[in-house]
């Protein structure tokens, strides 16, 4: 009896064992499972971060080019197209910060929204919406995302390091009809309340004096920079590892390139004219993956040419059907013939609409030109081989006649 319990409990024991053994090994399974979509779903989180903070190859060939000589910038108007609340292209020499910029209706519009409309954790570079967009105002405000890998404005709290802040003095900023050169003169770290560095717009010559003296009294890093007491003010604002409220901003002066004065401090000369090409040399439009310099004229003739030999090997083609019944070889020959041409020319048509667009620059041949006259000459041969057959069969009727 004693022994039949002790062998009840021993069979209790193991099956709780057993059981516990089972339960431990799901929730270690569901453990690792869970730790392994936090790993997946971390390295997804930073590819959608990273992926979007990097500008590609479809925008950055619209940025505009730094000739030295100031004037207007065409190439803004063409990411204007994609979004029309692109308003200036800033670029810091030596720095990542080299960005296409936006202003929204609010501060918030492009937290978190790219330059297509896009949601992107990484955001754009836009300036204060309550700013002027064509940067009229005494001081303005850019804002971006404090990202790593020198992206958005990942480099801004760099300046707050001596060095970096000494070898990275200068950059540019290019609106549509006028291009601003930048001297950056002062970092600061400041918290997102500071009501004195965050009051933007136009300034009296108190206020503008008050701004630069409060920005020099609390820099981490400053320059003495010529002040003419004309010159626009220009913030960049990212947050940084300082608390959730930290701020680094670093400061310029905004000075129109292309304009020079006198000793009074007169006008003298001014590039109002554009000195840039409204699209440069490498500019392209891209559909479904191919890029598209401009619009060939030779290529559009052998589009015509072409279009004229299909159609009159249909024409032919429907002609000798009428006529006779054709379902010897020699027939049949002219049906393939011309439903060749029609496909290669079908294909040529594909081709056309992907690599041709007019709105880029009309030029007289492009890289594409060698393959259009390669098929304009395909089916020109398969032109003289549909006489050939013709003229074969005509024969061969003309002799059955005699």
């Amino acid at each position: 009896m004693k022994d039949n319990l002790k062998e009840k409990n021993k069979g209790f024991i193991q099956t709780f064992m057993v059981f516990f053994g089972h339960v431990g090994s799901i929730i270690t399974i569901i453990f690792s499972l869970l730790l392994l979509s936090y790993g997946l779903f971390s390295i997804w989180d930073m590819v959608q971060v990273y992926s979007g903070a990097y500008v590609n190859d479809d925008i950055l060939k619209y940025k505009p080019l730094d000739d030295g000589d100031g004037g207007p910038n065409p190439s803004i108007y063409k990411l204007m197209d994609i979004n029309e609340d692109v308003i200036a292209w800033l670029s810091i020499e030596g720095t990542g910060i080299d960005y296409p910029v936006l202003q929204g209706k609010s501060d918030m519009e492009y937290i978190n929204k790219d330059i297509n409309g896009e949601t992107s954790v990484s955001g754009s570079i836009f300036l204060s919406s309550s700013n002027n967009n064509k940067i009229l105002d005494d001081y303005s405000i850019i804002y971006g995302h404090h990202l790593d890998n020198s992206t958005m404005f990942g480099d801004v709290t760099n300046f707050m390091n001596k060095e970096y802040f000494d070898a990275h003095p200068k950059g540019v900023l290019f609106l549509p009809e006028k291009t601003y050169s930048i001297s950056i003169f002062a970092c600061v770290k400041n918290e997102a309340y500071d009501k004195e560095l965050y009051d933007i717009g136009n300034k009296n010559e108190n206020q503008r004096t008050n701004l630069l003296n409060y920005i020099k009294s609390i820099a981490i890093c400053y320059r003495n920079v010529v002040d003419d007491g004309r010159s626009k003010i220009l913030a960049l604002s990212t947050c940084n590892n300082y608390g959730l409220y930290g701020r680094t901003m670093i400061f310029g002066y905004l000075k129109e390139v292309g304009i020079k004065y006198d000793e009074d401090g007169n006008e003298i000369e001014s590039n109002s004219t554009p000195n840039k090409a409204l699209y440069p040399d490498n500019y392209y439009t891209v559909r479904f993956g191919i890029k598209r310099y401009g619009f060939s004229i030779i290529n559009l003739i052998c589009m015509f040419v072409s279009a004229v030999i299909v159609v009159a090997n249909i024409y032919i083609y429907k002609r000798e059907k009428r006529n006779s019944i054709n379902t010897d070889r020699k027939g049949t020959g002219i049906f393939i013939n011309t439903f060749i041409s029609i496909i290669i020319y079908i294909a040529m048509l594909i081709v056309y609409f992907i690599t041709q667009d007019i709105k880029v620059k009309i030029v007289i041949i492009d890289r594409w030109t060698v393959l259009f006259i390669g098929i304009l000459l395909i089916l020109a041969v398969l032109k003289l081989i549909q006489k050939s057959k013709l003229q074969e069969e005509n024969e061969g009727k003309n002799s059955l006649v005699t």
